[in-house]
């Protein structure tokens, strides 16, 4: 309990040594903050693709997705007093992001802020603009079990952003759940992060598949596939896409854009807070909306592998095929 509390507070690594280089180290909170900073948003570096995908990257994100201007959609009308009080009150008392704001100073606003605060929630969807602290995160290094002290590679980011913001996200993920929903976008082998589905859908399917292979005196060939840095390495661009697909316009996804556009972070280390760091991929780690919208970008990943049995809990995927020979099967 009491590390977590300490790791909360920033003061998990300030008594420590860090490696800055193959010999360098320091106990500088300063210069500890920069490489912590540097490497977090290295790990969403749009460098870690290979040199063929960033090609092709950057020629299609010549093409911007413009969506049509159009608030006559359900999705789309401005919030109401109903939704703002249902959003305070499914919160915790977590940390506040850059702006200082605790969810405990939201619950209790007297009724003339909370109209106030509905105004300005209505304002940033109407008007498509998007606050500078929304885009940030202020970050603790969590120092992973069993793992050296001294690397900044051994720890994990928690990241702190603002509850304002995040009460708006729990305003706007029902309407997009909902549209989603009325599309059935979501394939029907995806069973993370869906209401009422948990792994034992995927197991249970396996399991059938392979009673029903040994029955038939067949073979099967399975592959199992998870992706290395799945939230860190997303590409943004393939959620504009996937939206566009859904023919969502107007508030929803230009709110989703703005939401995902420009974000960095800043680590904090005891009192100290760095500079900012672009992240350049990826969703924002701790956000209400980020599972909906990794199901989102995640969605079409199978696609394209036809004649095979597909099952998917968020990124990890699975697909197999039975056949009479393994020939077959393959």
């Amino acid at each position: 309990m009491w590390t977590v509390i300490r790791a909360l507070s920033g003061k998990n690594v300030t008594s420590k040594k860090i490696v800055l280089g193959l010999i360098e180290q320091t106990s500088d909170p300063v210069e500890i903050a920069k490489a912590f900073g540097t490497h977090f948003s290295q790990v969403s570096s749009t460098g870690n693709y290979n040199p063929a995908f960033i090609r092709h990257k950057i020629d299609v994100e010549q093409n911007i997705i413009v969506f049509p201007h159009d608030n006559g959609k359900y999705y789309n009308s401005i919030f109401t007093m109903k939704e703002l009080t249902h959003a305070i009150k499914n919160t915790s008392n977590t940390s506040p992001g850059p702006d200082d704001v605790h969810y405990e100073m939201l619950r209790n606003l007297p009724h003339l802020q909370q109209i106030h605060l509905l105004n300005f929630i209505n304002f940033i969807w109407t008007s498509h603009v998007f606050p500078t602290q929304w885009r940030e995160a202020i970050i603790l290094p969590f120092l992973k079990p069993n793992k050296p002290a001294q690397a900044v590679a051994s720890y994990r980011p928690i990241a702190l952003t603002s509850c304002v913001c995040k009460t708006m996200e729990r305003m706007v993920l029902p309407r997009l759940s909902l549209a989603l929903e009325e599309q059935n976008f979501v394939k029907p082998y995806q069973s993370g992060f869906k209401r009422l589905h948990s792994t034992m859908d995927c197991l249970v399917r396996l399991e059938s598949a392979i009673q029903d292979t040994f029955l038939n005196r067949e073979y099967m060939i399975a592959v199992f596939l998870d992706i290395e840095k799945a939230y860190d390495m997303l590409w943004r661009y393939s959620i504009h896409k996937a939206l566009s697909r859904l023919k969502l316009v107007g508030n929803l996804p230009k709110f989703i854009i703005n939401f995902l556009s420009n974000r960095f972070i800043r680590v904090r280390i005891g009192t100290h807070i760095s500079e900012a760091f672009l992240v350049e991929n990826g969703i924002p780690q701790g956000s209400v909306l980020s599972c909906t919208l990794f199901l989102i970008a995640i969605n079409s990943i199978f696609e394209e592998a036809v004649d095979v049995v597909k099952s998917l809990f968020c990124d990890d995927g699975l697909f197999w095929a039975t056949g009479a020979t393994v020939d077959a099967a393959r």
